[in-house]
């Protein structure tokens, strides 16, 4: 019996030891990856971003006779077609010679021919360092909807950024604790149009998959860091706001933070594609932290992804103080200034809009933006591990609004209205499930709407108004909420707290194995 005895306590320390491993790396999923590397071999990452110097902008299908008249002309340099519908055609090239300009002014449905001009991530670059630590015309609102969101709901206590706290509290003083619908955004596609995303990250719980890649001669992941921490804010486990949504890596920027137009809007007619290819329309959130001169072009682009039923959240830009004036305005910017895109500023932990955030008209909404935590790259530097950092940026605050477009995906249906229904609401720590729950809820529905339009309008029905302080002109003083009151749910709370604290004596684990390894011994002897 001492023997069996024995065995049954090895075998209950190797288990331990399995399921106490403080990374999971998840293994690539191959049958996922769908790379996207057309065939120019020996071209170096810069001869490929400057391939293509210049965009056409076509309003109707270009025809066989004129691409195969313009394919003469360009002495073997080729060019690409994109075609997102009916309305927007795109073409990218090099056309330099006058009788390029010519032919294309002569094809039925041009509308301009721009520059393609350079994409930079929308950075603060404020990181700190540490071991422990009413809309613009853009969008209706219909002011006569009731927006709740329905349960059972979630909560996570101890947050590791404030960004999430927020965006589930009216007011501050905030609680430490971040409420969300208990579905948590699964089966909603976020898609991370950036410099890749690290899918061996533990946080995202095998939940990424490669789309496609258009950094020629790159890997697959993130070689900035910068995707990976957008997505991170939109879906990681710990640090997101839509805990089990997907995320899909469309990798459009190099690995120092950089992409041009083109290369955009490839990523974003990929998006198209991939969305068109579903046997069901898949509820799909694109994420755009990125910043170009305003282009026609990629506002184009953009808007054909909303028509086509996704939702398109874009960064409004950084703001350097000491810069002209003009510069702060998103309006003169891509895809800020994208009609149908929703355009997010920044706010800090005060409540104040922050000073580094572009602003105007063409912001929709405001969210968290300014010291905030999620993830990084996985790294063999045993130097940078249990280092945090902390960024702020409008890059930042723009996922947090894709995280909480996740959140009401799930909320919106088909139908034109949801019963109002009422259930006593309990909650559960560090996002554990709950037990099912309701509030009083009417969806934003109109039959007129499709479902990405019920979302939008969701979203800014729930937006808290005019409680952000140093908003300048014309900027919308709308805050983003999810939803969820967090800070009523006090009673569940510290409820939570004190059944976590109620329990036995908190041990260290590996103090833990060895009490039980010697226990064991003892039965031996």
């Amino acid at each position: 019996m001492s023997y069996y005895l024995v065995f049954l306590c090895i075998l209950f320390i190797s288990q331990c030891l399995t399921s106490s491993s403080a990374t999971q790396i998840l293994p690539s999923i191959s049958s996922s990856v769908l790379s996207n590397h057309p065939s120019h071999e020996g071209e170096t990452e810069h001869e490929a971003q400057q391939r293509h110097q210049h965009i056409a902008i076509f309003n109707s299908t270009l025809n066989h006779e004129f691409l195969s008249s313009l394919s003469k002309r360009q002495l073997g340099q080729d060019f690409k077609v994109l075609s997102f519908d009916d309305r927007t055609h795109i073409l990218l090239g090099n056309f330099h010679h006058p009788d390029h300009s010519t032919l294309l002014k002569r094809q039925d449905g041009w509308l301009d021919l721009e520059l393609n001009h350079k994409v930079t991530i929308a950075d603060h670059n404020i990181q700190i360092h540490g071991s422990n630590i009413n809309s613009n015309n853009k969008h209706s609102i219909d002011n006569d909807s009731v927006a709740t969101v329905q349960g059972p709901y979630s909560v996570q206590l101890d947050v590791p950024s404030w960004g999430l706290s927020r965006i589930s509290q009216r007011q501050l003083p905030l609680a430490n604790a971040f409420g969300y619908p208990h579905d948590a955004g699964k089966g909603v596609d976020i898609y991370i149009v950036d410099s890749g995303v690290d899918a061996s990250n533990s946080d995202f719980d095998g939940r990424v998959t490669v789309g496609a890649n258009f950094i020629r001669g790159s890997v697959d992941g993130d070689e900035n860091g910068h995707g990976t921490i957008l997505a991170g804010i939109a879906a990681g486990t710990e640090y997101g706001v839509a805990k089990k949504a997907n995320i899909i890596s469309i990798k459009c920027l190099s690995a120092n933070g950089t992409g041009d137009i083109g290369t955009i809007i490839e990523g974003l007619h990929y998006i198209l594609h991939d969305i068109q290819s579903r046997p069901q329309p898949p509820r799909a959130i694109i994420n755009l932290s990125l910043v170009a001169q305003k282009s026609a072009a990629l506002n184009q682009a953009t808007d054909a992804l909303t028509r086509a039923g996704a939702i398109v959240v874009a960064a409004a830009g950084n703001y350097h103080e000491g810069d002209d004036h003009s510069k702060r305005n998103a309006c003169n910017y891509s895809p800020a200034s994208a009609s149908t895109v929703i355009t997010v500023g920044s706010t800090d932990e005060k409540d104040l809009f922050a000073s580094f955030s572009k602003d105007g008209k063409c912001i929709d909404i405001l969210a968290p933006g300014t010291s905030i935590l999620s993830d990084a790259m996985q790294s063999d530097n045993s130097s940078s591990k249990g280092i945090k950092t902390w960024y702020s940026g409008t890059s930042y605050s723009a996922p947090h609004v894709a995280g909480v477009l996740a959140l009401l995906s799930n909320q919106v249906s088909s139908s034109p209205s949801k019963s109002k229904s009422n259930a006593t609401e309990t909650a559960s720590p560090a996002g554990a499930s709950s037990s099912s729950s309701s509030s009083s809820a009417t969806a934003v529905s109109s039959s007129s709407f499709t479902d990405n339009q019920r979302v939008i309008q969701y979203l800014f029905s729930l937006a808290s108004s005019d409680i952000i302080a140093n908003v300048t002109k014309d900027t919308p003083n709308l805050l983003v909420f999810n939803g969820v009151e967090t800070s009523q749910m006090s009673s569940t709370i510290a409820a939570s707290k004190h059944h976590e604290s109620t329990g036995a004596i908190a041990i260290p684990l590996h103090y833990a194995w060895m009490l039980v390894f010697t226990f064991c011994w003892s039965l031996f002897l």
